[in-house]
């Protein structure tokens, strides 16, 4: 009769996650993934998105860093393709040069989804957005036109700088600008049948969390294996290694079917099963992903064989007992726990026990299997034969006495005993006379030694100047020497010193410094003679006197007029040009007259020291300006190109732009008589100054966006 019991069906809903998704965390020192995804490069259009957790401080004006979740590029301006978190703690997009903020902090310890998607055509061609949401969407003065030198990278910018610290999962790159409603409709699951338009995709569930993944180093791309490598992780424990993702993305489904058959089972895949233990099917569920099908299966086996082996009986399963080997079949009905039949067949080894005896005889005392016996006395022994029966075996056992001496001795280093034997350490000695008893047994003597050592001790010692030893010799000098004593117990010893005597130092030093000296523990900040104790290498006392010299610079500018004057005096002096980084010749006083407009600093050199002062803008009265009607600046107002034109036949040296405060922020030259410059200047007032053969000429330019 067979006999199936169903315990239970699909314990675990269809849609509930098979297991947690992985993520991986970056501890925010060296850990970064180097795929071999180019990226998307040139002005084309893009999303990135990713989750990500942290909880570091990312906004430079509150003493944090710049976290990078991923980037490619090239580090020229507007050549990288950078999504980090930065000012205010939130979702930033950079290009190197300038870059877009978003206003909601991401920093609160939760996992957040982000996205950035980049539309060249749009009004705001950039758009931030948080949790399937917009935050922010803007433009920036930089153009982009990312560059191809480096891979894409996740946790690291291209330049090596600001890795990631907290966790990433699910980093995805489309070749589109995607809608907020696509972004929202499959945030919140992993993309098992990849739609149309992404390019990389890196779902960050290799390993296993928390443990030992040191072999997990490759973190796959699904769409085309542009695959990346770990770098520089750990690879185990809860911190730069594979860690439990987000519980919000849906990956992997799973069910779990318990099942009790008596004999064999088999699923609806079609397979059979026949013995207890848990298997695994995988189907594909509606989103695409694996679903698994956990199978627990438990074998109520309705026939079994036993091969018992006993002495002289045995008692079968249905309760007959048998005295001979061979083959006996029970069947027992239900008799498991799962209502099985069981039909045991006993194939049964019989063996028999045995008995034997033997006599022994020794001297006051006898060991048998570690046991130790003092008297006359009958010992049984019961041993187990191959087979496992008992073998009784009595031993007869006689005990004649030895006669014994005892003695208490104690003396020094050595001891010589009357059987000649000789001891060097104290203990219980036994010295035998063999078969000095009438019956032929041994007198024993048993020595209670105590021996006492001489002492010879060699004591290394360090002194300053003298050493006065514990038995009141003083030594003055290096050397060996010895001094001889007994112990308490009598015993001739010597203790030899090894005396090192060392002697106080004084010592001066010279030492000089700009602003400030740290000497001996303290800062100092003005010439002085400082004195201090110290200790020597060899542990003696030392006075040092410092003899210190602090320079200091005031490296401040006035301004009168067209004429600067450092304000420290007596020292060296050299003017530059701010803008050129280059010396003006014979500027080496501490008042500087420019002949010409720009932005100038001194550097000031007094003793070993040098400061440099801050830039100032002077525009010399005497240079000479000119207002040319033949020289053309047009559109003006400007958004982001402006066209200067001259007459022909004039020559133009340079063209410096400066900005509301005096600042250059542009400046170029040509030859040519007309000169297109395109700019991303922000909106204002800006000073174009043109050097020409005939002068300089101004002109004012006012940009509007």
């Amino acid at each position: 009769m067979r006999y199936s019991i169903l315990l239970l069906v699909l314990s675990v809903v269809a849609l509930s996650t098979y297991a947690q998704n992985p993520a991986i965390n970056f501890d925010g020192t060296d850990d970064y993934i180097q795929t071999s995804f180019n990226g998307i490069s040139g002005k084309d259009a893009r999303t990135v998105e990713a989750w990500i957790r942290t909880t570091a401080n990312c906004d430079p004006s509150t003493g944090g860093k710049q976290k990078i979740i991923t980037d490619w590029g090239s580090n020229s301006t507007g050549e990288r393709f950078t999504m980090n978190i930065m000012r205010n703690q939130a979702l930033r997009l950079e290009v190197n040069g300038s870059g877009l903020n978003g206003q909601t902090a991401i920093n609160d310890g939760y996992w957040h989804h982000v996205a950035v998607v980049y539309d060249p055509n749009a009004s705001n061609p950039i758009s931030l957005y948080v949790d399937g949401t917009l935050d922010t969407a803007g433009t920036i003065p930089t153009s982009i036109n990312t560059g191809t030198s480096v891979d894409m990278r996740i946790g690291l910018r291209v330049d090596n700088a600001n890795s990631f610290e907290g966790d990433i999962d699910e980093v995805r790159v489309f070749n589109y600008a995607r809608t907020d409603s696509a972004i929202k409709a499959d945030m919140f699951q992993q993309l098992c049948n990849a739609p149309s338009g992404l390019v990389a995709y890196y779902r960050l569930d290799e390993g296993n969390p928390g443990a030992n993944n040191s072999s997990k180093k490759t973190a796959t791309e699904s769409i085309s294996s542009k695959h990346g490598t770990l770098t520089n992780f750990n690879l185990y424990g809860s911190s730069s290694n594979w860690i439990s993702g987000s519980n919000a993305v849906i990956g992997k489904t799973g069910d779990t079917l318990d099942v009790l058959e008596c004999y064999e089972y088999t699923s609806s895949s079609g397979k059979t099963y026949s013995s207890t233990g848990t298997y695994f099917e995988t189907f594909t569920n509606s989103k695409g992903c694996d679903s698994i099908l956990t199978i627990n299966l438990k074998v109520g086996r309705s026939y079994d064989i036993t091969y018992p082996s006993a002495c002289d009986s045995f008692t079968l399963p249905s309760g007959q007992v048998v005295y001979n080997s061979g083959t006996y079949r029970d069947t027992l009905f239900k008799a498991n726990s799962v209502g099985c039949d069981s039909i045991r067949l006993t194939i049964l080894t019989l063996q028999k026990s045995t008995t034997s005896q033997e006599s022994m005889t020794s001297c006051d005392s006898i060991e048998i299997d570690q046991m130790w016996y003092y008297q006359s006395l009958d010992v049984d022994k019961t041993l187990q034969l191959p087979s496992g029966c008992d073998s009784v075996h009595t031993i007869h056992v006689h005990i004649d006495t030895s006669s014994q001496f005892w003695q208490s001795v104690t003396t020094c280093d050595t001891f010589y005993s009357s059987l000649g034997n000789t001891y060097t350490q104290s203990g219980l000695y036994t010295d035998i006379l063999q078969k000095a008893t009438q019956f032929g047994c041994d007198s024993v003597i048993y020595t209670d030694l105590t021996i006492h050592q001489s002492v010879a001790i060699s004591t290394p010692v360090t002194a300053c100047d003298s050493f006065t030893s514990p038995g009141g010799i003083t030594y003055l000098k290096s050397g060996v020497f010895d001094e001889f004593f007994q112990t308490s117990h009598g015993c001739d010893s010597v203790i030899s010193y090894d005396i090192t005597v060392n002697t106080t130092q004084h010592s001066n030093l010279n030492q000089e410094a700009c602003d400030s000296a740290f000497v001996n523990h303290t800062w100092y900040f003005t010439t002085q003679l400082i004195q201090f104790a110290d200790t020597t290498t060899s542990g003696c006392d030392s006075l040092v006197e410092v003899d210190l010299t602090v320079t200091t610079i005031n490296h401040s500018v006035s301004q009168n007029g067209d004429q600067l004057e450092a304000l420290e005096k007596n020292a060296d002096y050299q003017w530059f040009n701010c803008s050129t980084q280059k010396d003006v010749p014979g500027a080496t006083a501490d008042v500087f007259t420019p002949t010409s407009s720009g932005n100038y600093a001194v550097r000031i050199q007094k003793n070993s020291c040098e400061k440099t002062s801050e830039c100032t803008y002077v525009q010399p009265s005497s240079s000479q300006i000119l207002s040319n009607p033949l020289i053309r600046l047009y559109p003006n107002p400007s958004s982001d190109q402006f066209v200067l034109e001259v007459p022909p036949g004039l020559t133009v040296k340079s063209i410096q732009v400066y900005d509301h405060s005096g600042r250059v922020i542009g400046e170029f030259q040509s030859e040519n008589n007309q000169v297109a410059y395109n700019h991303q200047l922000p909106d204002g007032h800006y000073l174009i100054f043109i050097e020409t053969s005939w002068g300089v000429t101004q002109a004012e330019l006012l940009v509007i966006h």
